[in-house]
């Protein structure tokens, strides 16, 4: 918590009030505070979005604070910020109560990019940058990372370029979220240093995002936008992971829509019918590539051998096993995509 005095109002926001409030602002901390009214129907609709930045920016409670003020109940502070409307979203630099305006959007990717520039912008210099997981690329090192068997983005920047700089947080993002994903990798490729690939892949604007499936050299498309939200769904959908926008697992990471209809019309089917009905799914669920598409084969056999007796069993099983292999990240999420097919049937 920042200083003695400060309330967690909900999650990691940190409630003010005029007692806290120069304890807080201007203290070694950043703080980016929402100035609000309970009364304020947009405010009400941020509200979720500012507890979900809070809880992103967990990490980095050490060098920034998310904070809320109400207003209407502390008209001075209002007053002294010169408040006109809600919400007003103001940025205090560490040791400083001279705010800036917070004017741009209120999703959640567009308010952490906001904080990220600010910190980075504003960092000690004394203090070493957090380790990047977007590799850098020097000329000609694309061609050597791309047509093998991993999924490849590749952003094409330059140094002199807002909008590059802009989706810089965006790449960081995006590249520390898969980072524990062997077969993804995220690298930049910046137009000074690497002019050479600039024509290789015929970039001509920047900043410009390249897909390189696997096992091919061919540039396709990139993600319809620069957002982290835009870069993660295109990356799951490419390369059939299910990440969230913190690094874990989509609730129904693992499903198959698909094989969930499969799924369901096995279940209606009668008792005496599903070792037949198993035999005959196995190759509509091999034709699927999802990495873990074949356990619903795996419960459609062993329903057939022990009924719905083997879905409990199966249950308590694999909870055991979650909690063995706590430690293991890979283990776990395994075992947790499998629970989700699970739940299927």
């Amino acid at each position: 918590l920042v200083g003695v005095h400060a309330v967690l109002a909900s999650g990691h926001v940190v409630m003010l009030t005029p007692e806290n409030f120069d304890e807080v602002v201007g203290g070694p901390k950043h703080v980016f505070l929402k100035v609000y009214a309970p009364w304020c129907g947009h405010c009400r609709t941020l509200a979720p979005t500012w507890d979900q930045l809070a809880v992103r920016l967990a990490d980095h409670a050490d060098d920034i604070v998310v904070a809320k003020i109400d207003a209407d109940a502390h008209r001075a502070i209002g007053e002294r910020l010169g408040i006109t409307g809600f919400p007003t979203l103001k940025w205090f630099p560490k040791h400083s109560q001279q705010p800036e305006d917070y004017r741009a959007g209120r999703s959640l990717e567009a308010l952490v990019e906001y904080v990220t520039s600010q910190a980075q912008a504003q960092a000690d210099p004394a203090v070493p940058p957090p380790p990047s997981h977007v590799q850098q690329l020097v000329d000609g090192q694309l061609a050597g990372l791309i047509g093998g068997e991993r999924h490849v983005l590749a952003a094409f920047t330059a140094t002199w370029c807002g909008h590059c700089q802009a989706m810089k947080p965006a790449l960081e993002q995006t590249a520390r979220v898969f980072k524990d994903d062997a077969h993804v990798l995220v690298v930049n490729v910046d137009a000074d240093r690497c002019p050479s690939d600039m024509t290789t892949y015929g970039v001509s604007g920047y900043p410009t995002l390249h897909y390189f499936a696997p096992n091919s050299t061919v540039a396709d498309p990139g993600p319809p936008g620069r957002s982290a939200d835009a870069m993660r769904t295109f990356l799951n959908e490419k390369c059939s992971t299910y990440r969230d926008a913190d690094g874990g697992l989509l609730p129904d990471a693992g499903r198959v829509i698909k094989l969930d209809l499969l799924a369901g019309a096995f279940l209606d089917l009668g008792r005496d019918d599903w070792a037949m009905a198993a035999k005959a799914a196995q190759p509509t669920i091999a034709s699927h590539p999802e990495p873990f598409a074949w356990y619903y084969g795996h419960v459609m056999k062993r329903l057939g051998e022990e009924g719905m007796l083997f879905v409990d069993k199966e249950m308590r099983r694999l909870d055991f096993l979650l909690k063995e292999n706590a430690a293991r990240k890979d283990l776990m999420e395994a075992m947790q995509m499998r629970r989700h097919i699970l739940q299927a049937f």
